[in-house]
């Protein structure tokens, strides 16, 4: 197996959330209220009876990811005028042990033996939360941040979704969703072996990121970190 991770400069990044936005409009159709809403159809967008039209607020919000399989983040560290700015883009990080495969009660979550992505099975998933309170970087998203106040037999329950790495498109011989989009080129994914031949130097930690479970996790993440001060 070629293991398979993210690579991230944060000497880069400037927070515009372009990756994020990406991730969003590639996976609309994994999000986890698409049962909720069967009358959506992601090949007919924007067009009624063969006629382009333009979407109201109402169904902009239907076709809108709540998921956020990537997340950016900014930190501020020192006083002013020496002020650094971390800018952080994570998604799941893939761990060559991940904490919520054996957090899944129902057996959800798996690790594909090719690429070592981890991925879940929605249909499968109970929306109990497990695999959420184990992850140290909240990979795991459900579209209702109440998704345990749902009655179990709710069609509208919230199952588990998660980031793939975009398999889909990696199939397709493409990049990430994340990756492709970034304007500051400040992404870029593969197998961990080649992002760490082709980026001399990547650390396994930034200053924001939280380290604290790497030794044991083992995140398929690497940075080129910005100093602080």
């Amino acid at each position: 197996m070629k293991q398979w991770g993210f690579y991230f400069d944060q000497t880069r990044c400037v927070a515009c959330k372009t990756c994020v936005i990406a991730c969003k409009e590639w996976n609309e159709h994994k999000r986890g209220d698409i049962k909720v809403n069967p009358e959506y159809d992601a090949s007919s967008d924007y067009t009624v009876k063969g006629k382009v039209v333009l979407p109201g607020a109402e169904e902009i919000r239907r076709r809108h990811m709540k998921e956020n399989w990537r997340r950016v983040s900014a930190d501020e560290y020192g006083d002013f005028p020496q002020v650094s700015v971390l800018n952080l883009s994570v998604s799941c990080n893939h761990c060559d042990n991940p904490a919520c495969i054996p957090a899944c009660p129902v057996e959800a979550i798996s690790k594909d033996q090719e690429r070592g992505v981890v991925f879940s099975d929605p249909s499968k998933c109970i929306s109990c939360g497990s695999c959420l309170e184990a992850c140290p970087w909240d990979a795991p998203q459900f579209y209702d941040e109440k998704f345990s106040d749902y009655d179990e037999d709710d069609p509208a329950r919230p199952r588990m979704t998660k980031c793939d790495l975009c398999r889909d498109r990696i199939l397709e011989g493409l990049k990430p969703a994340c990756v492709a989009a970034c304007p500051a080129r400040a992404l870029d994914a593969g197998p961990v072996e080649e992002l760490k031949a082709r980026y001399k130097g990547a650390s396994a930690v930034a200053g924001n990121f939280n380290s604290d479970r790497i030794k044991v996790q083992k995140p398929n993440i690497l940075f080129k970190a910005k100093k602080i001060g």
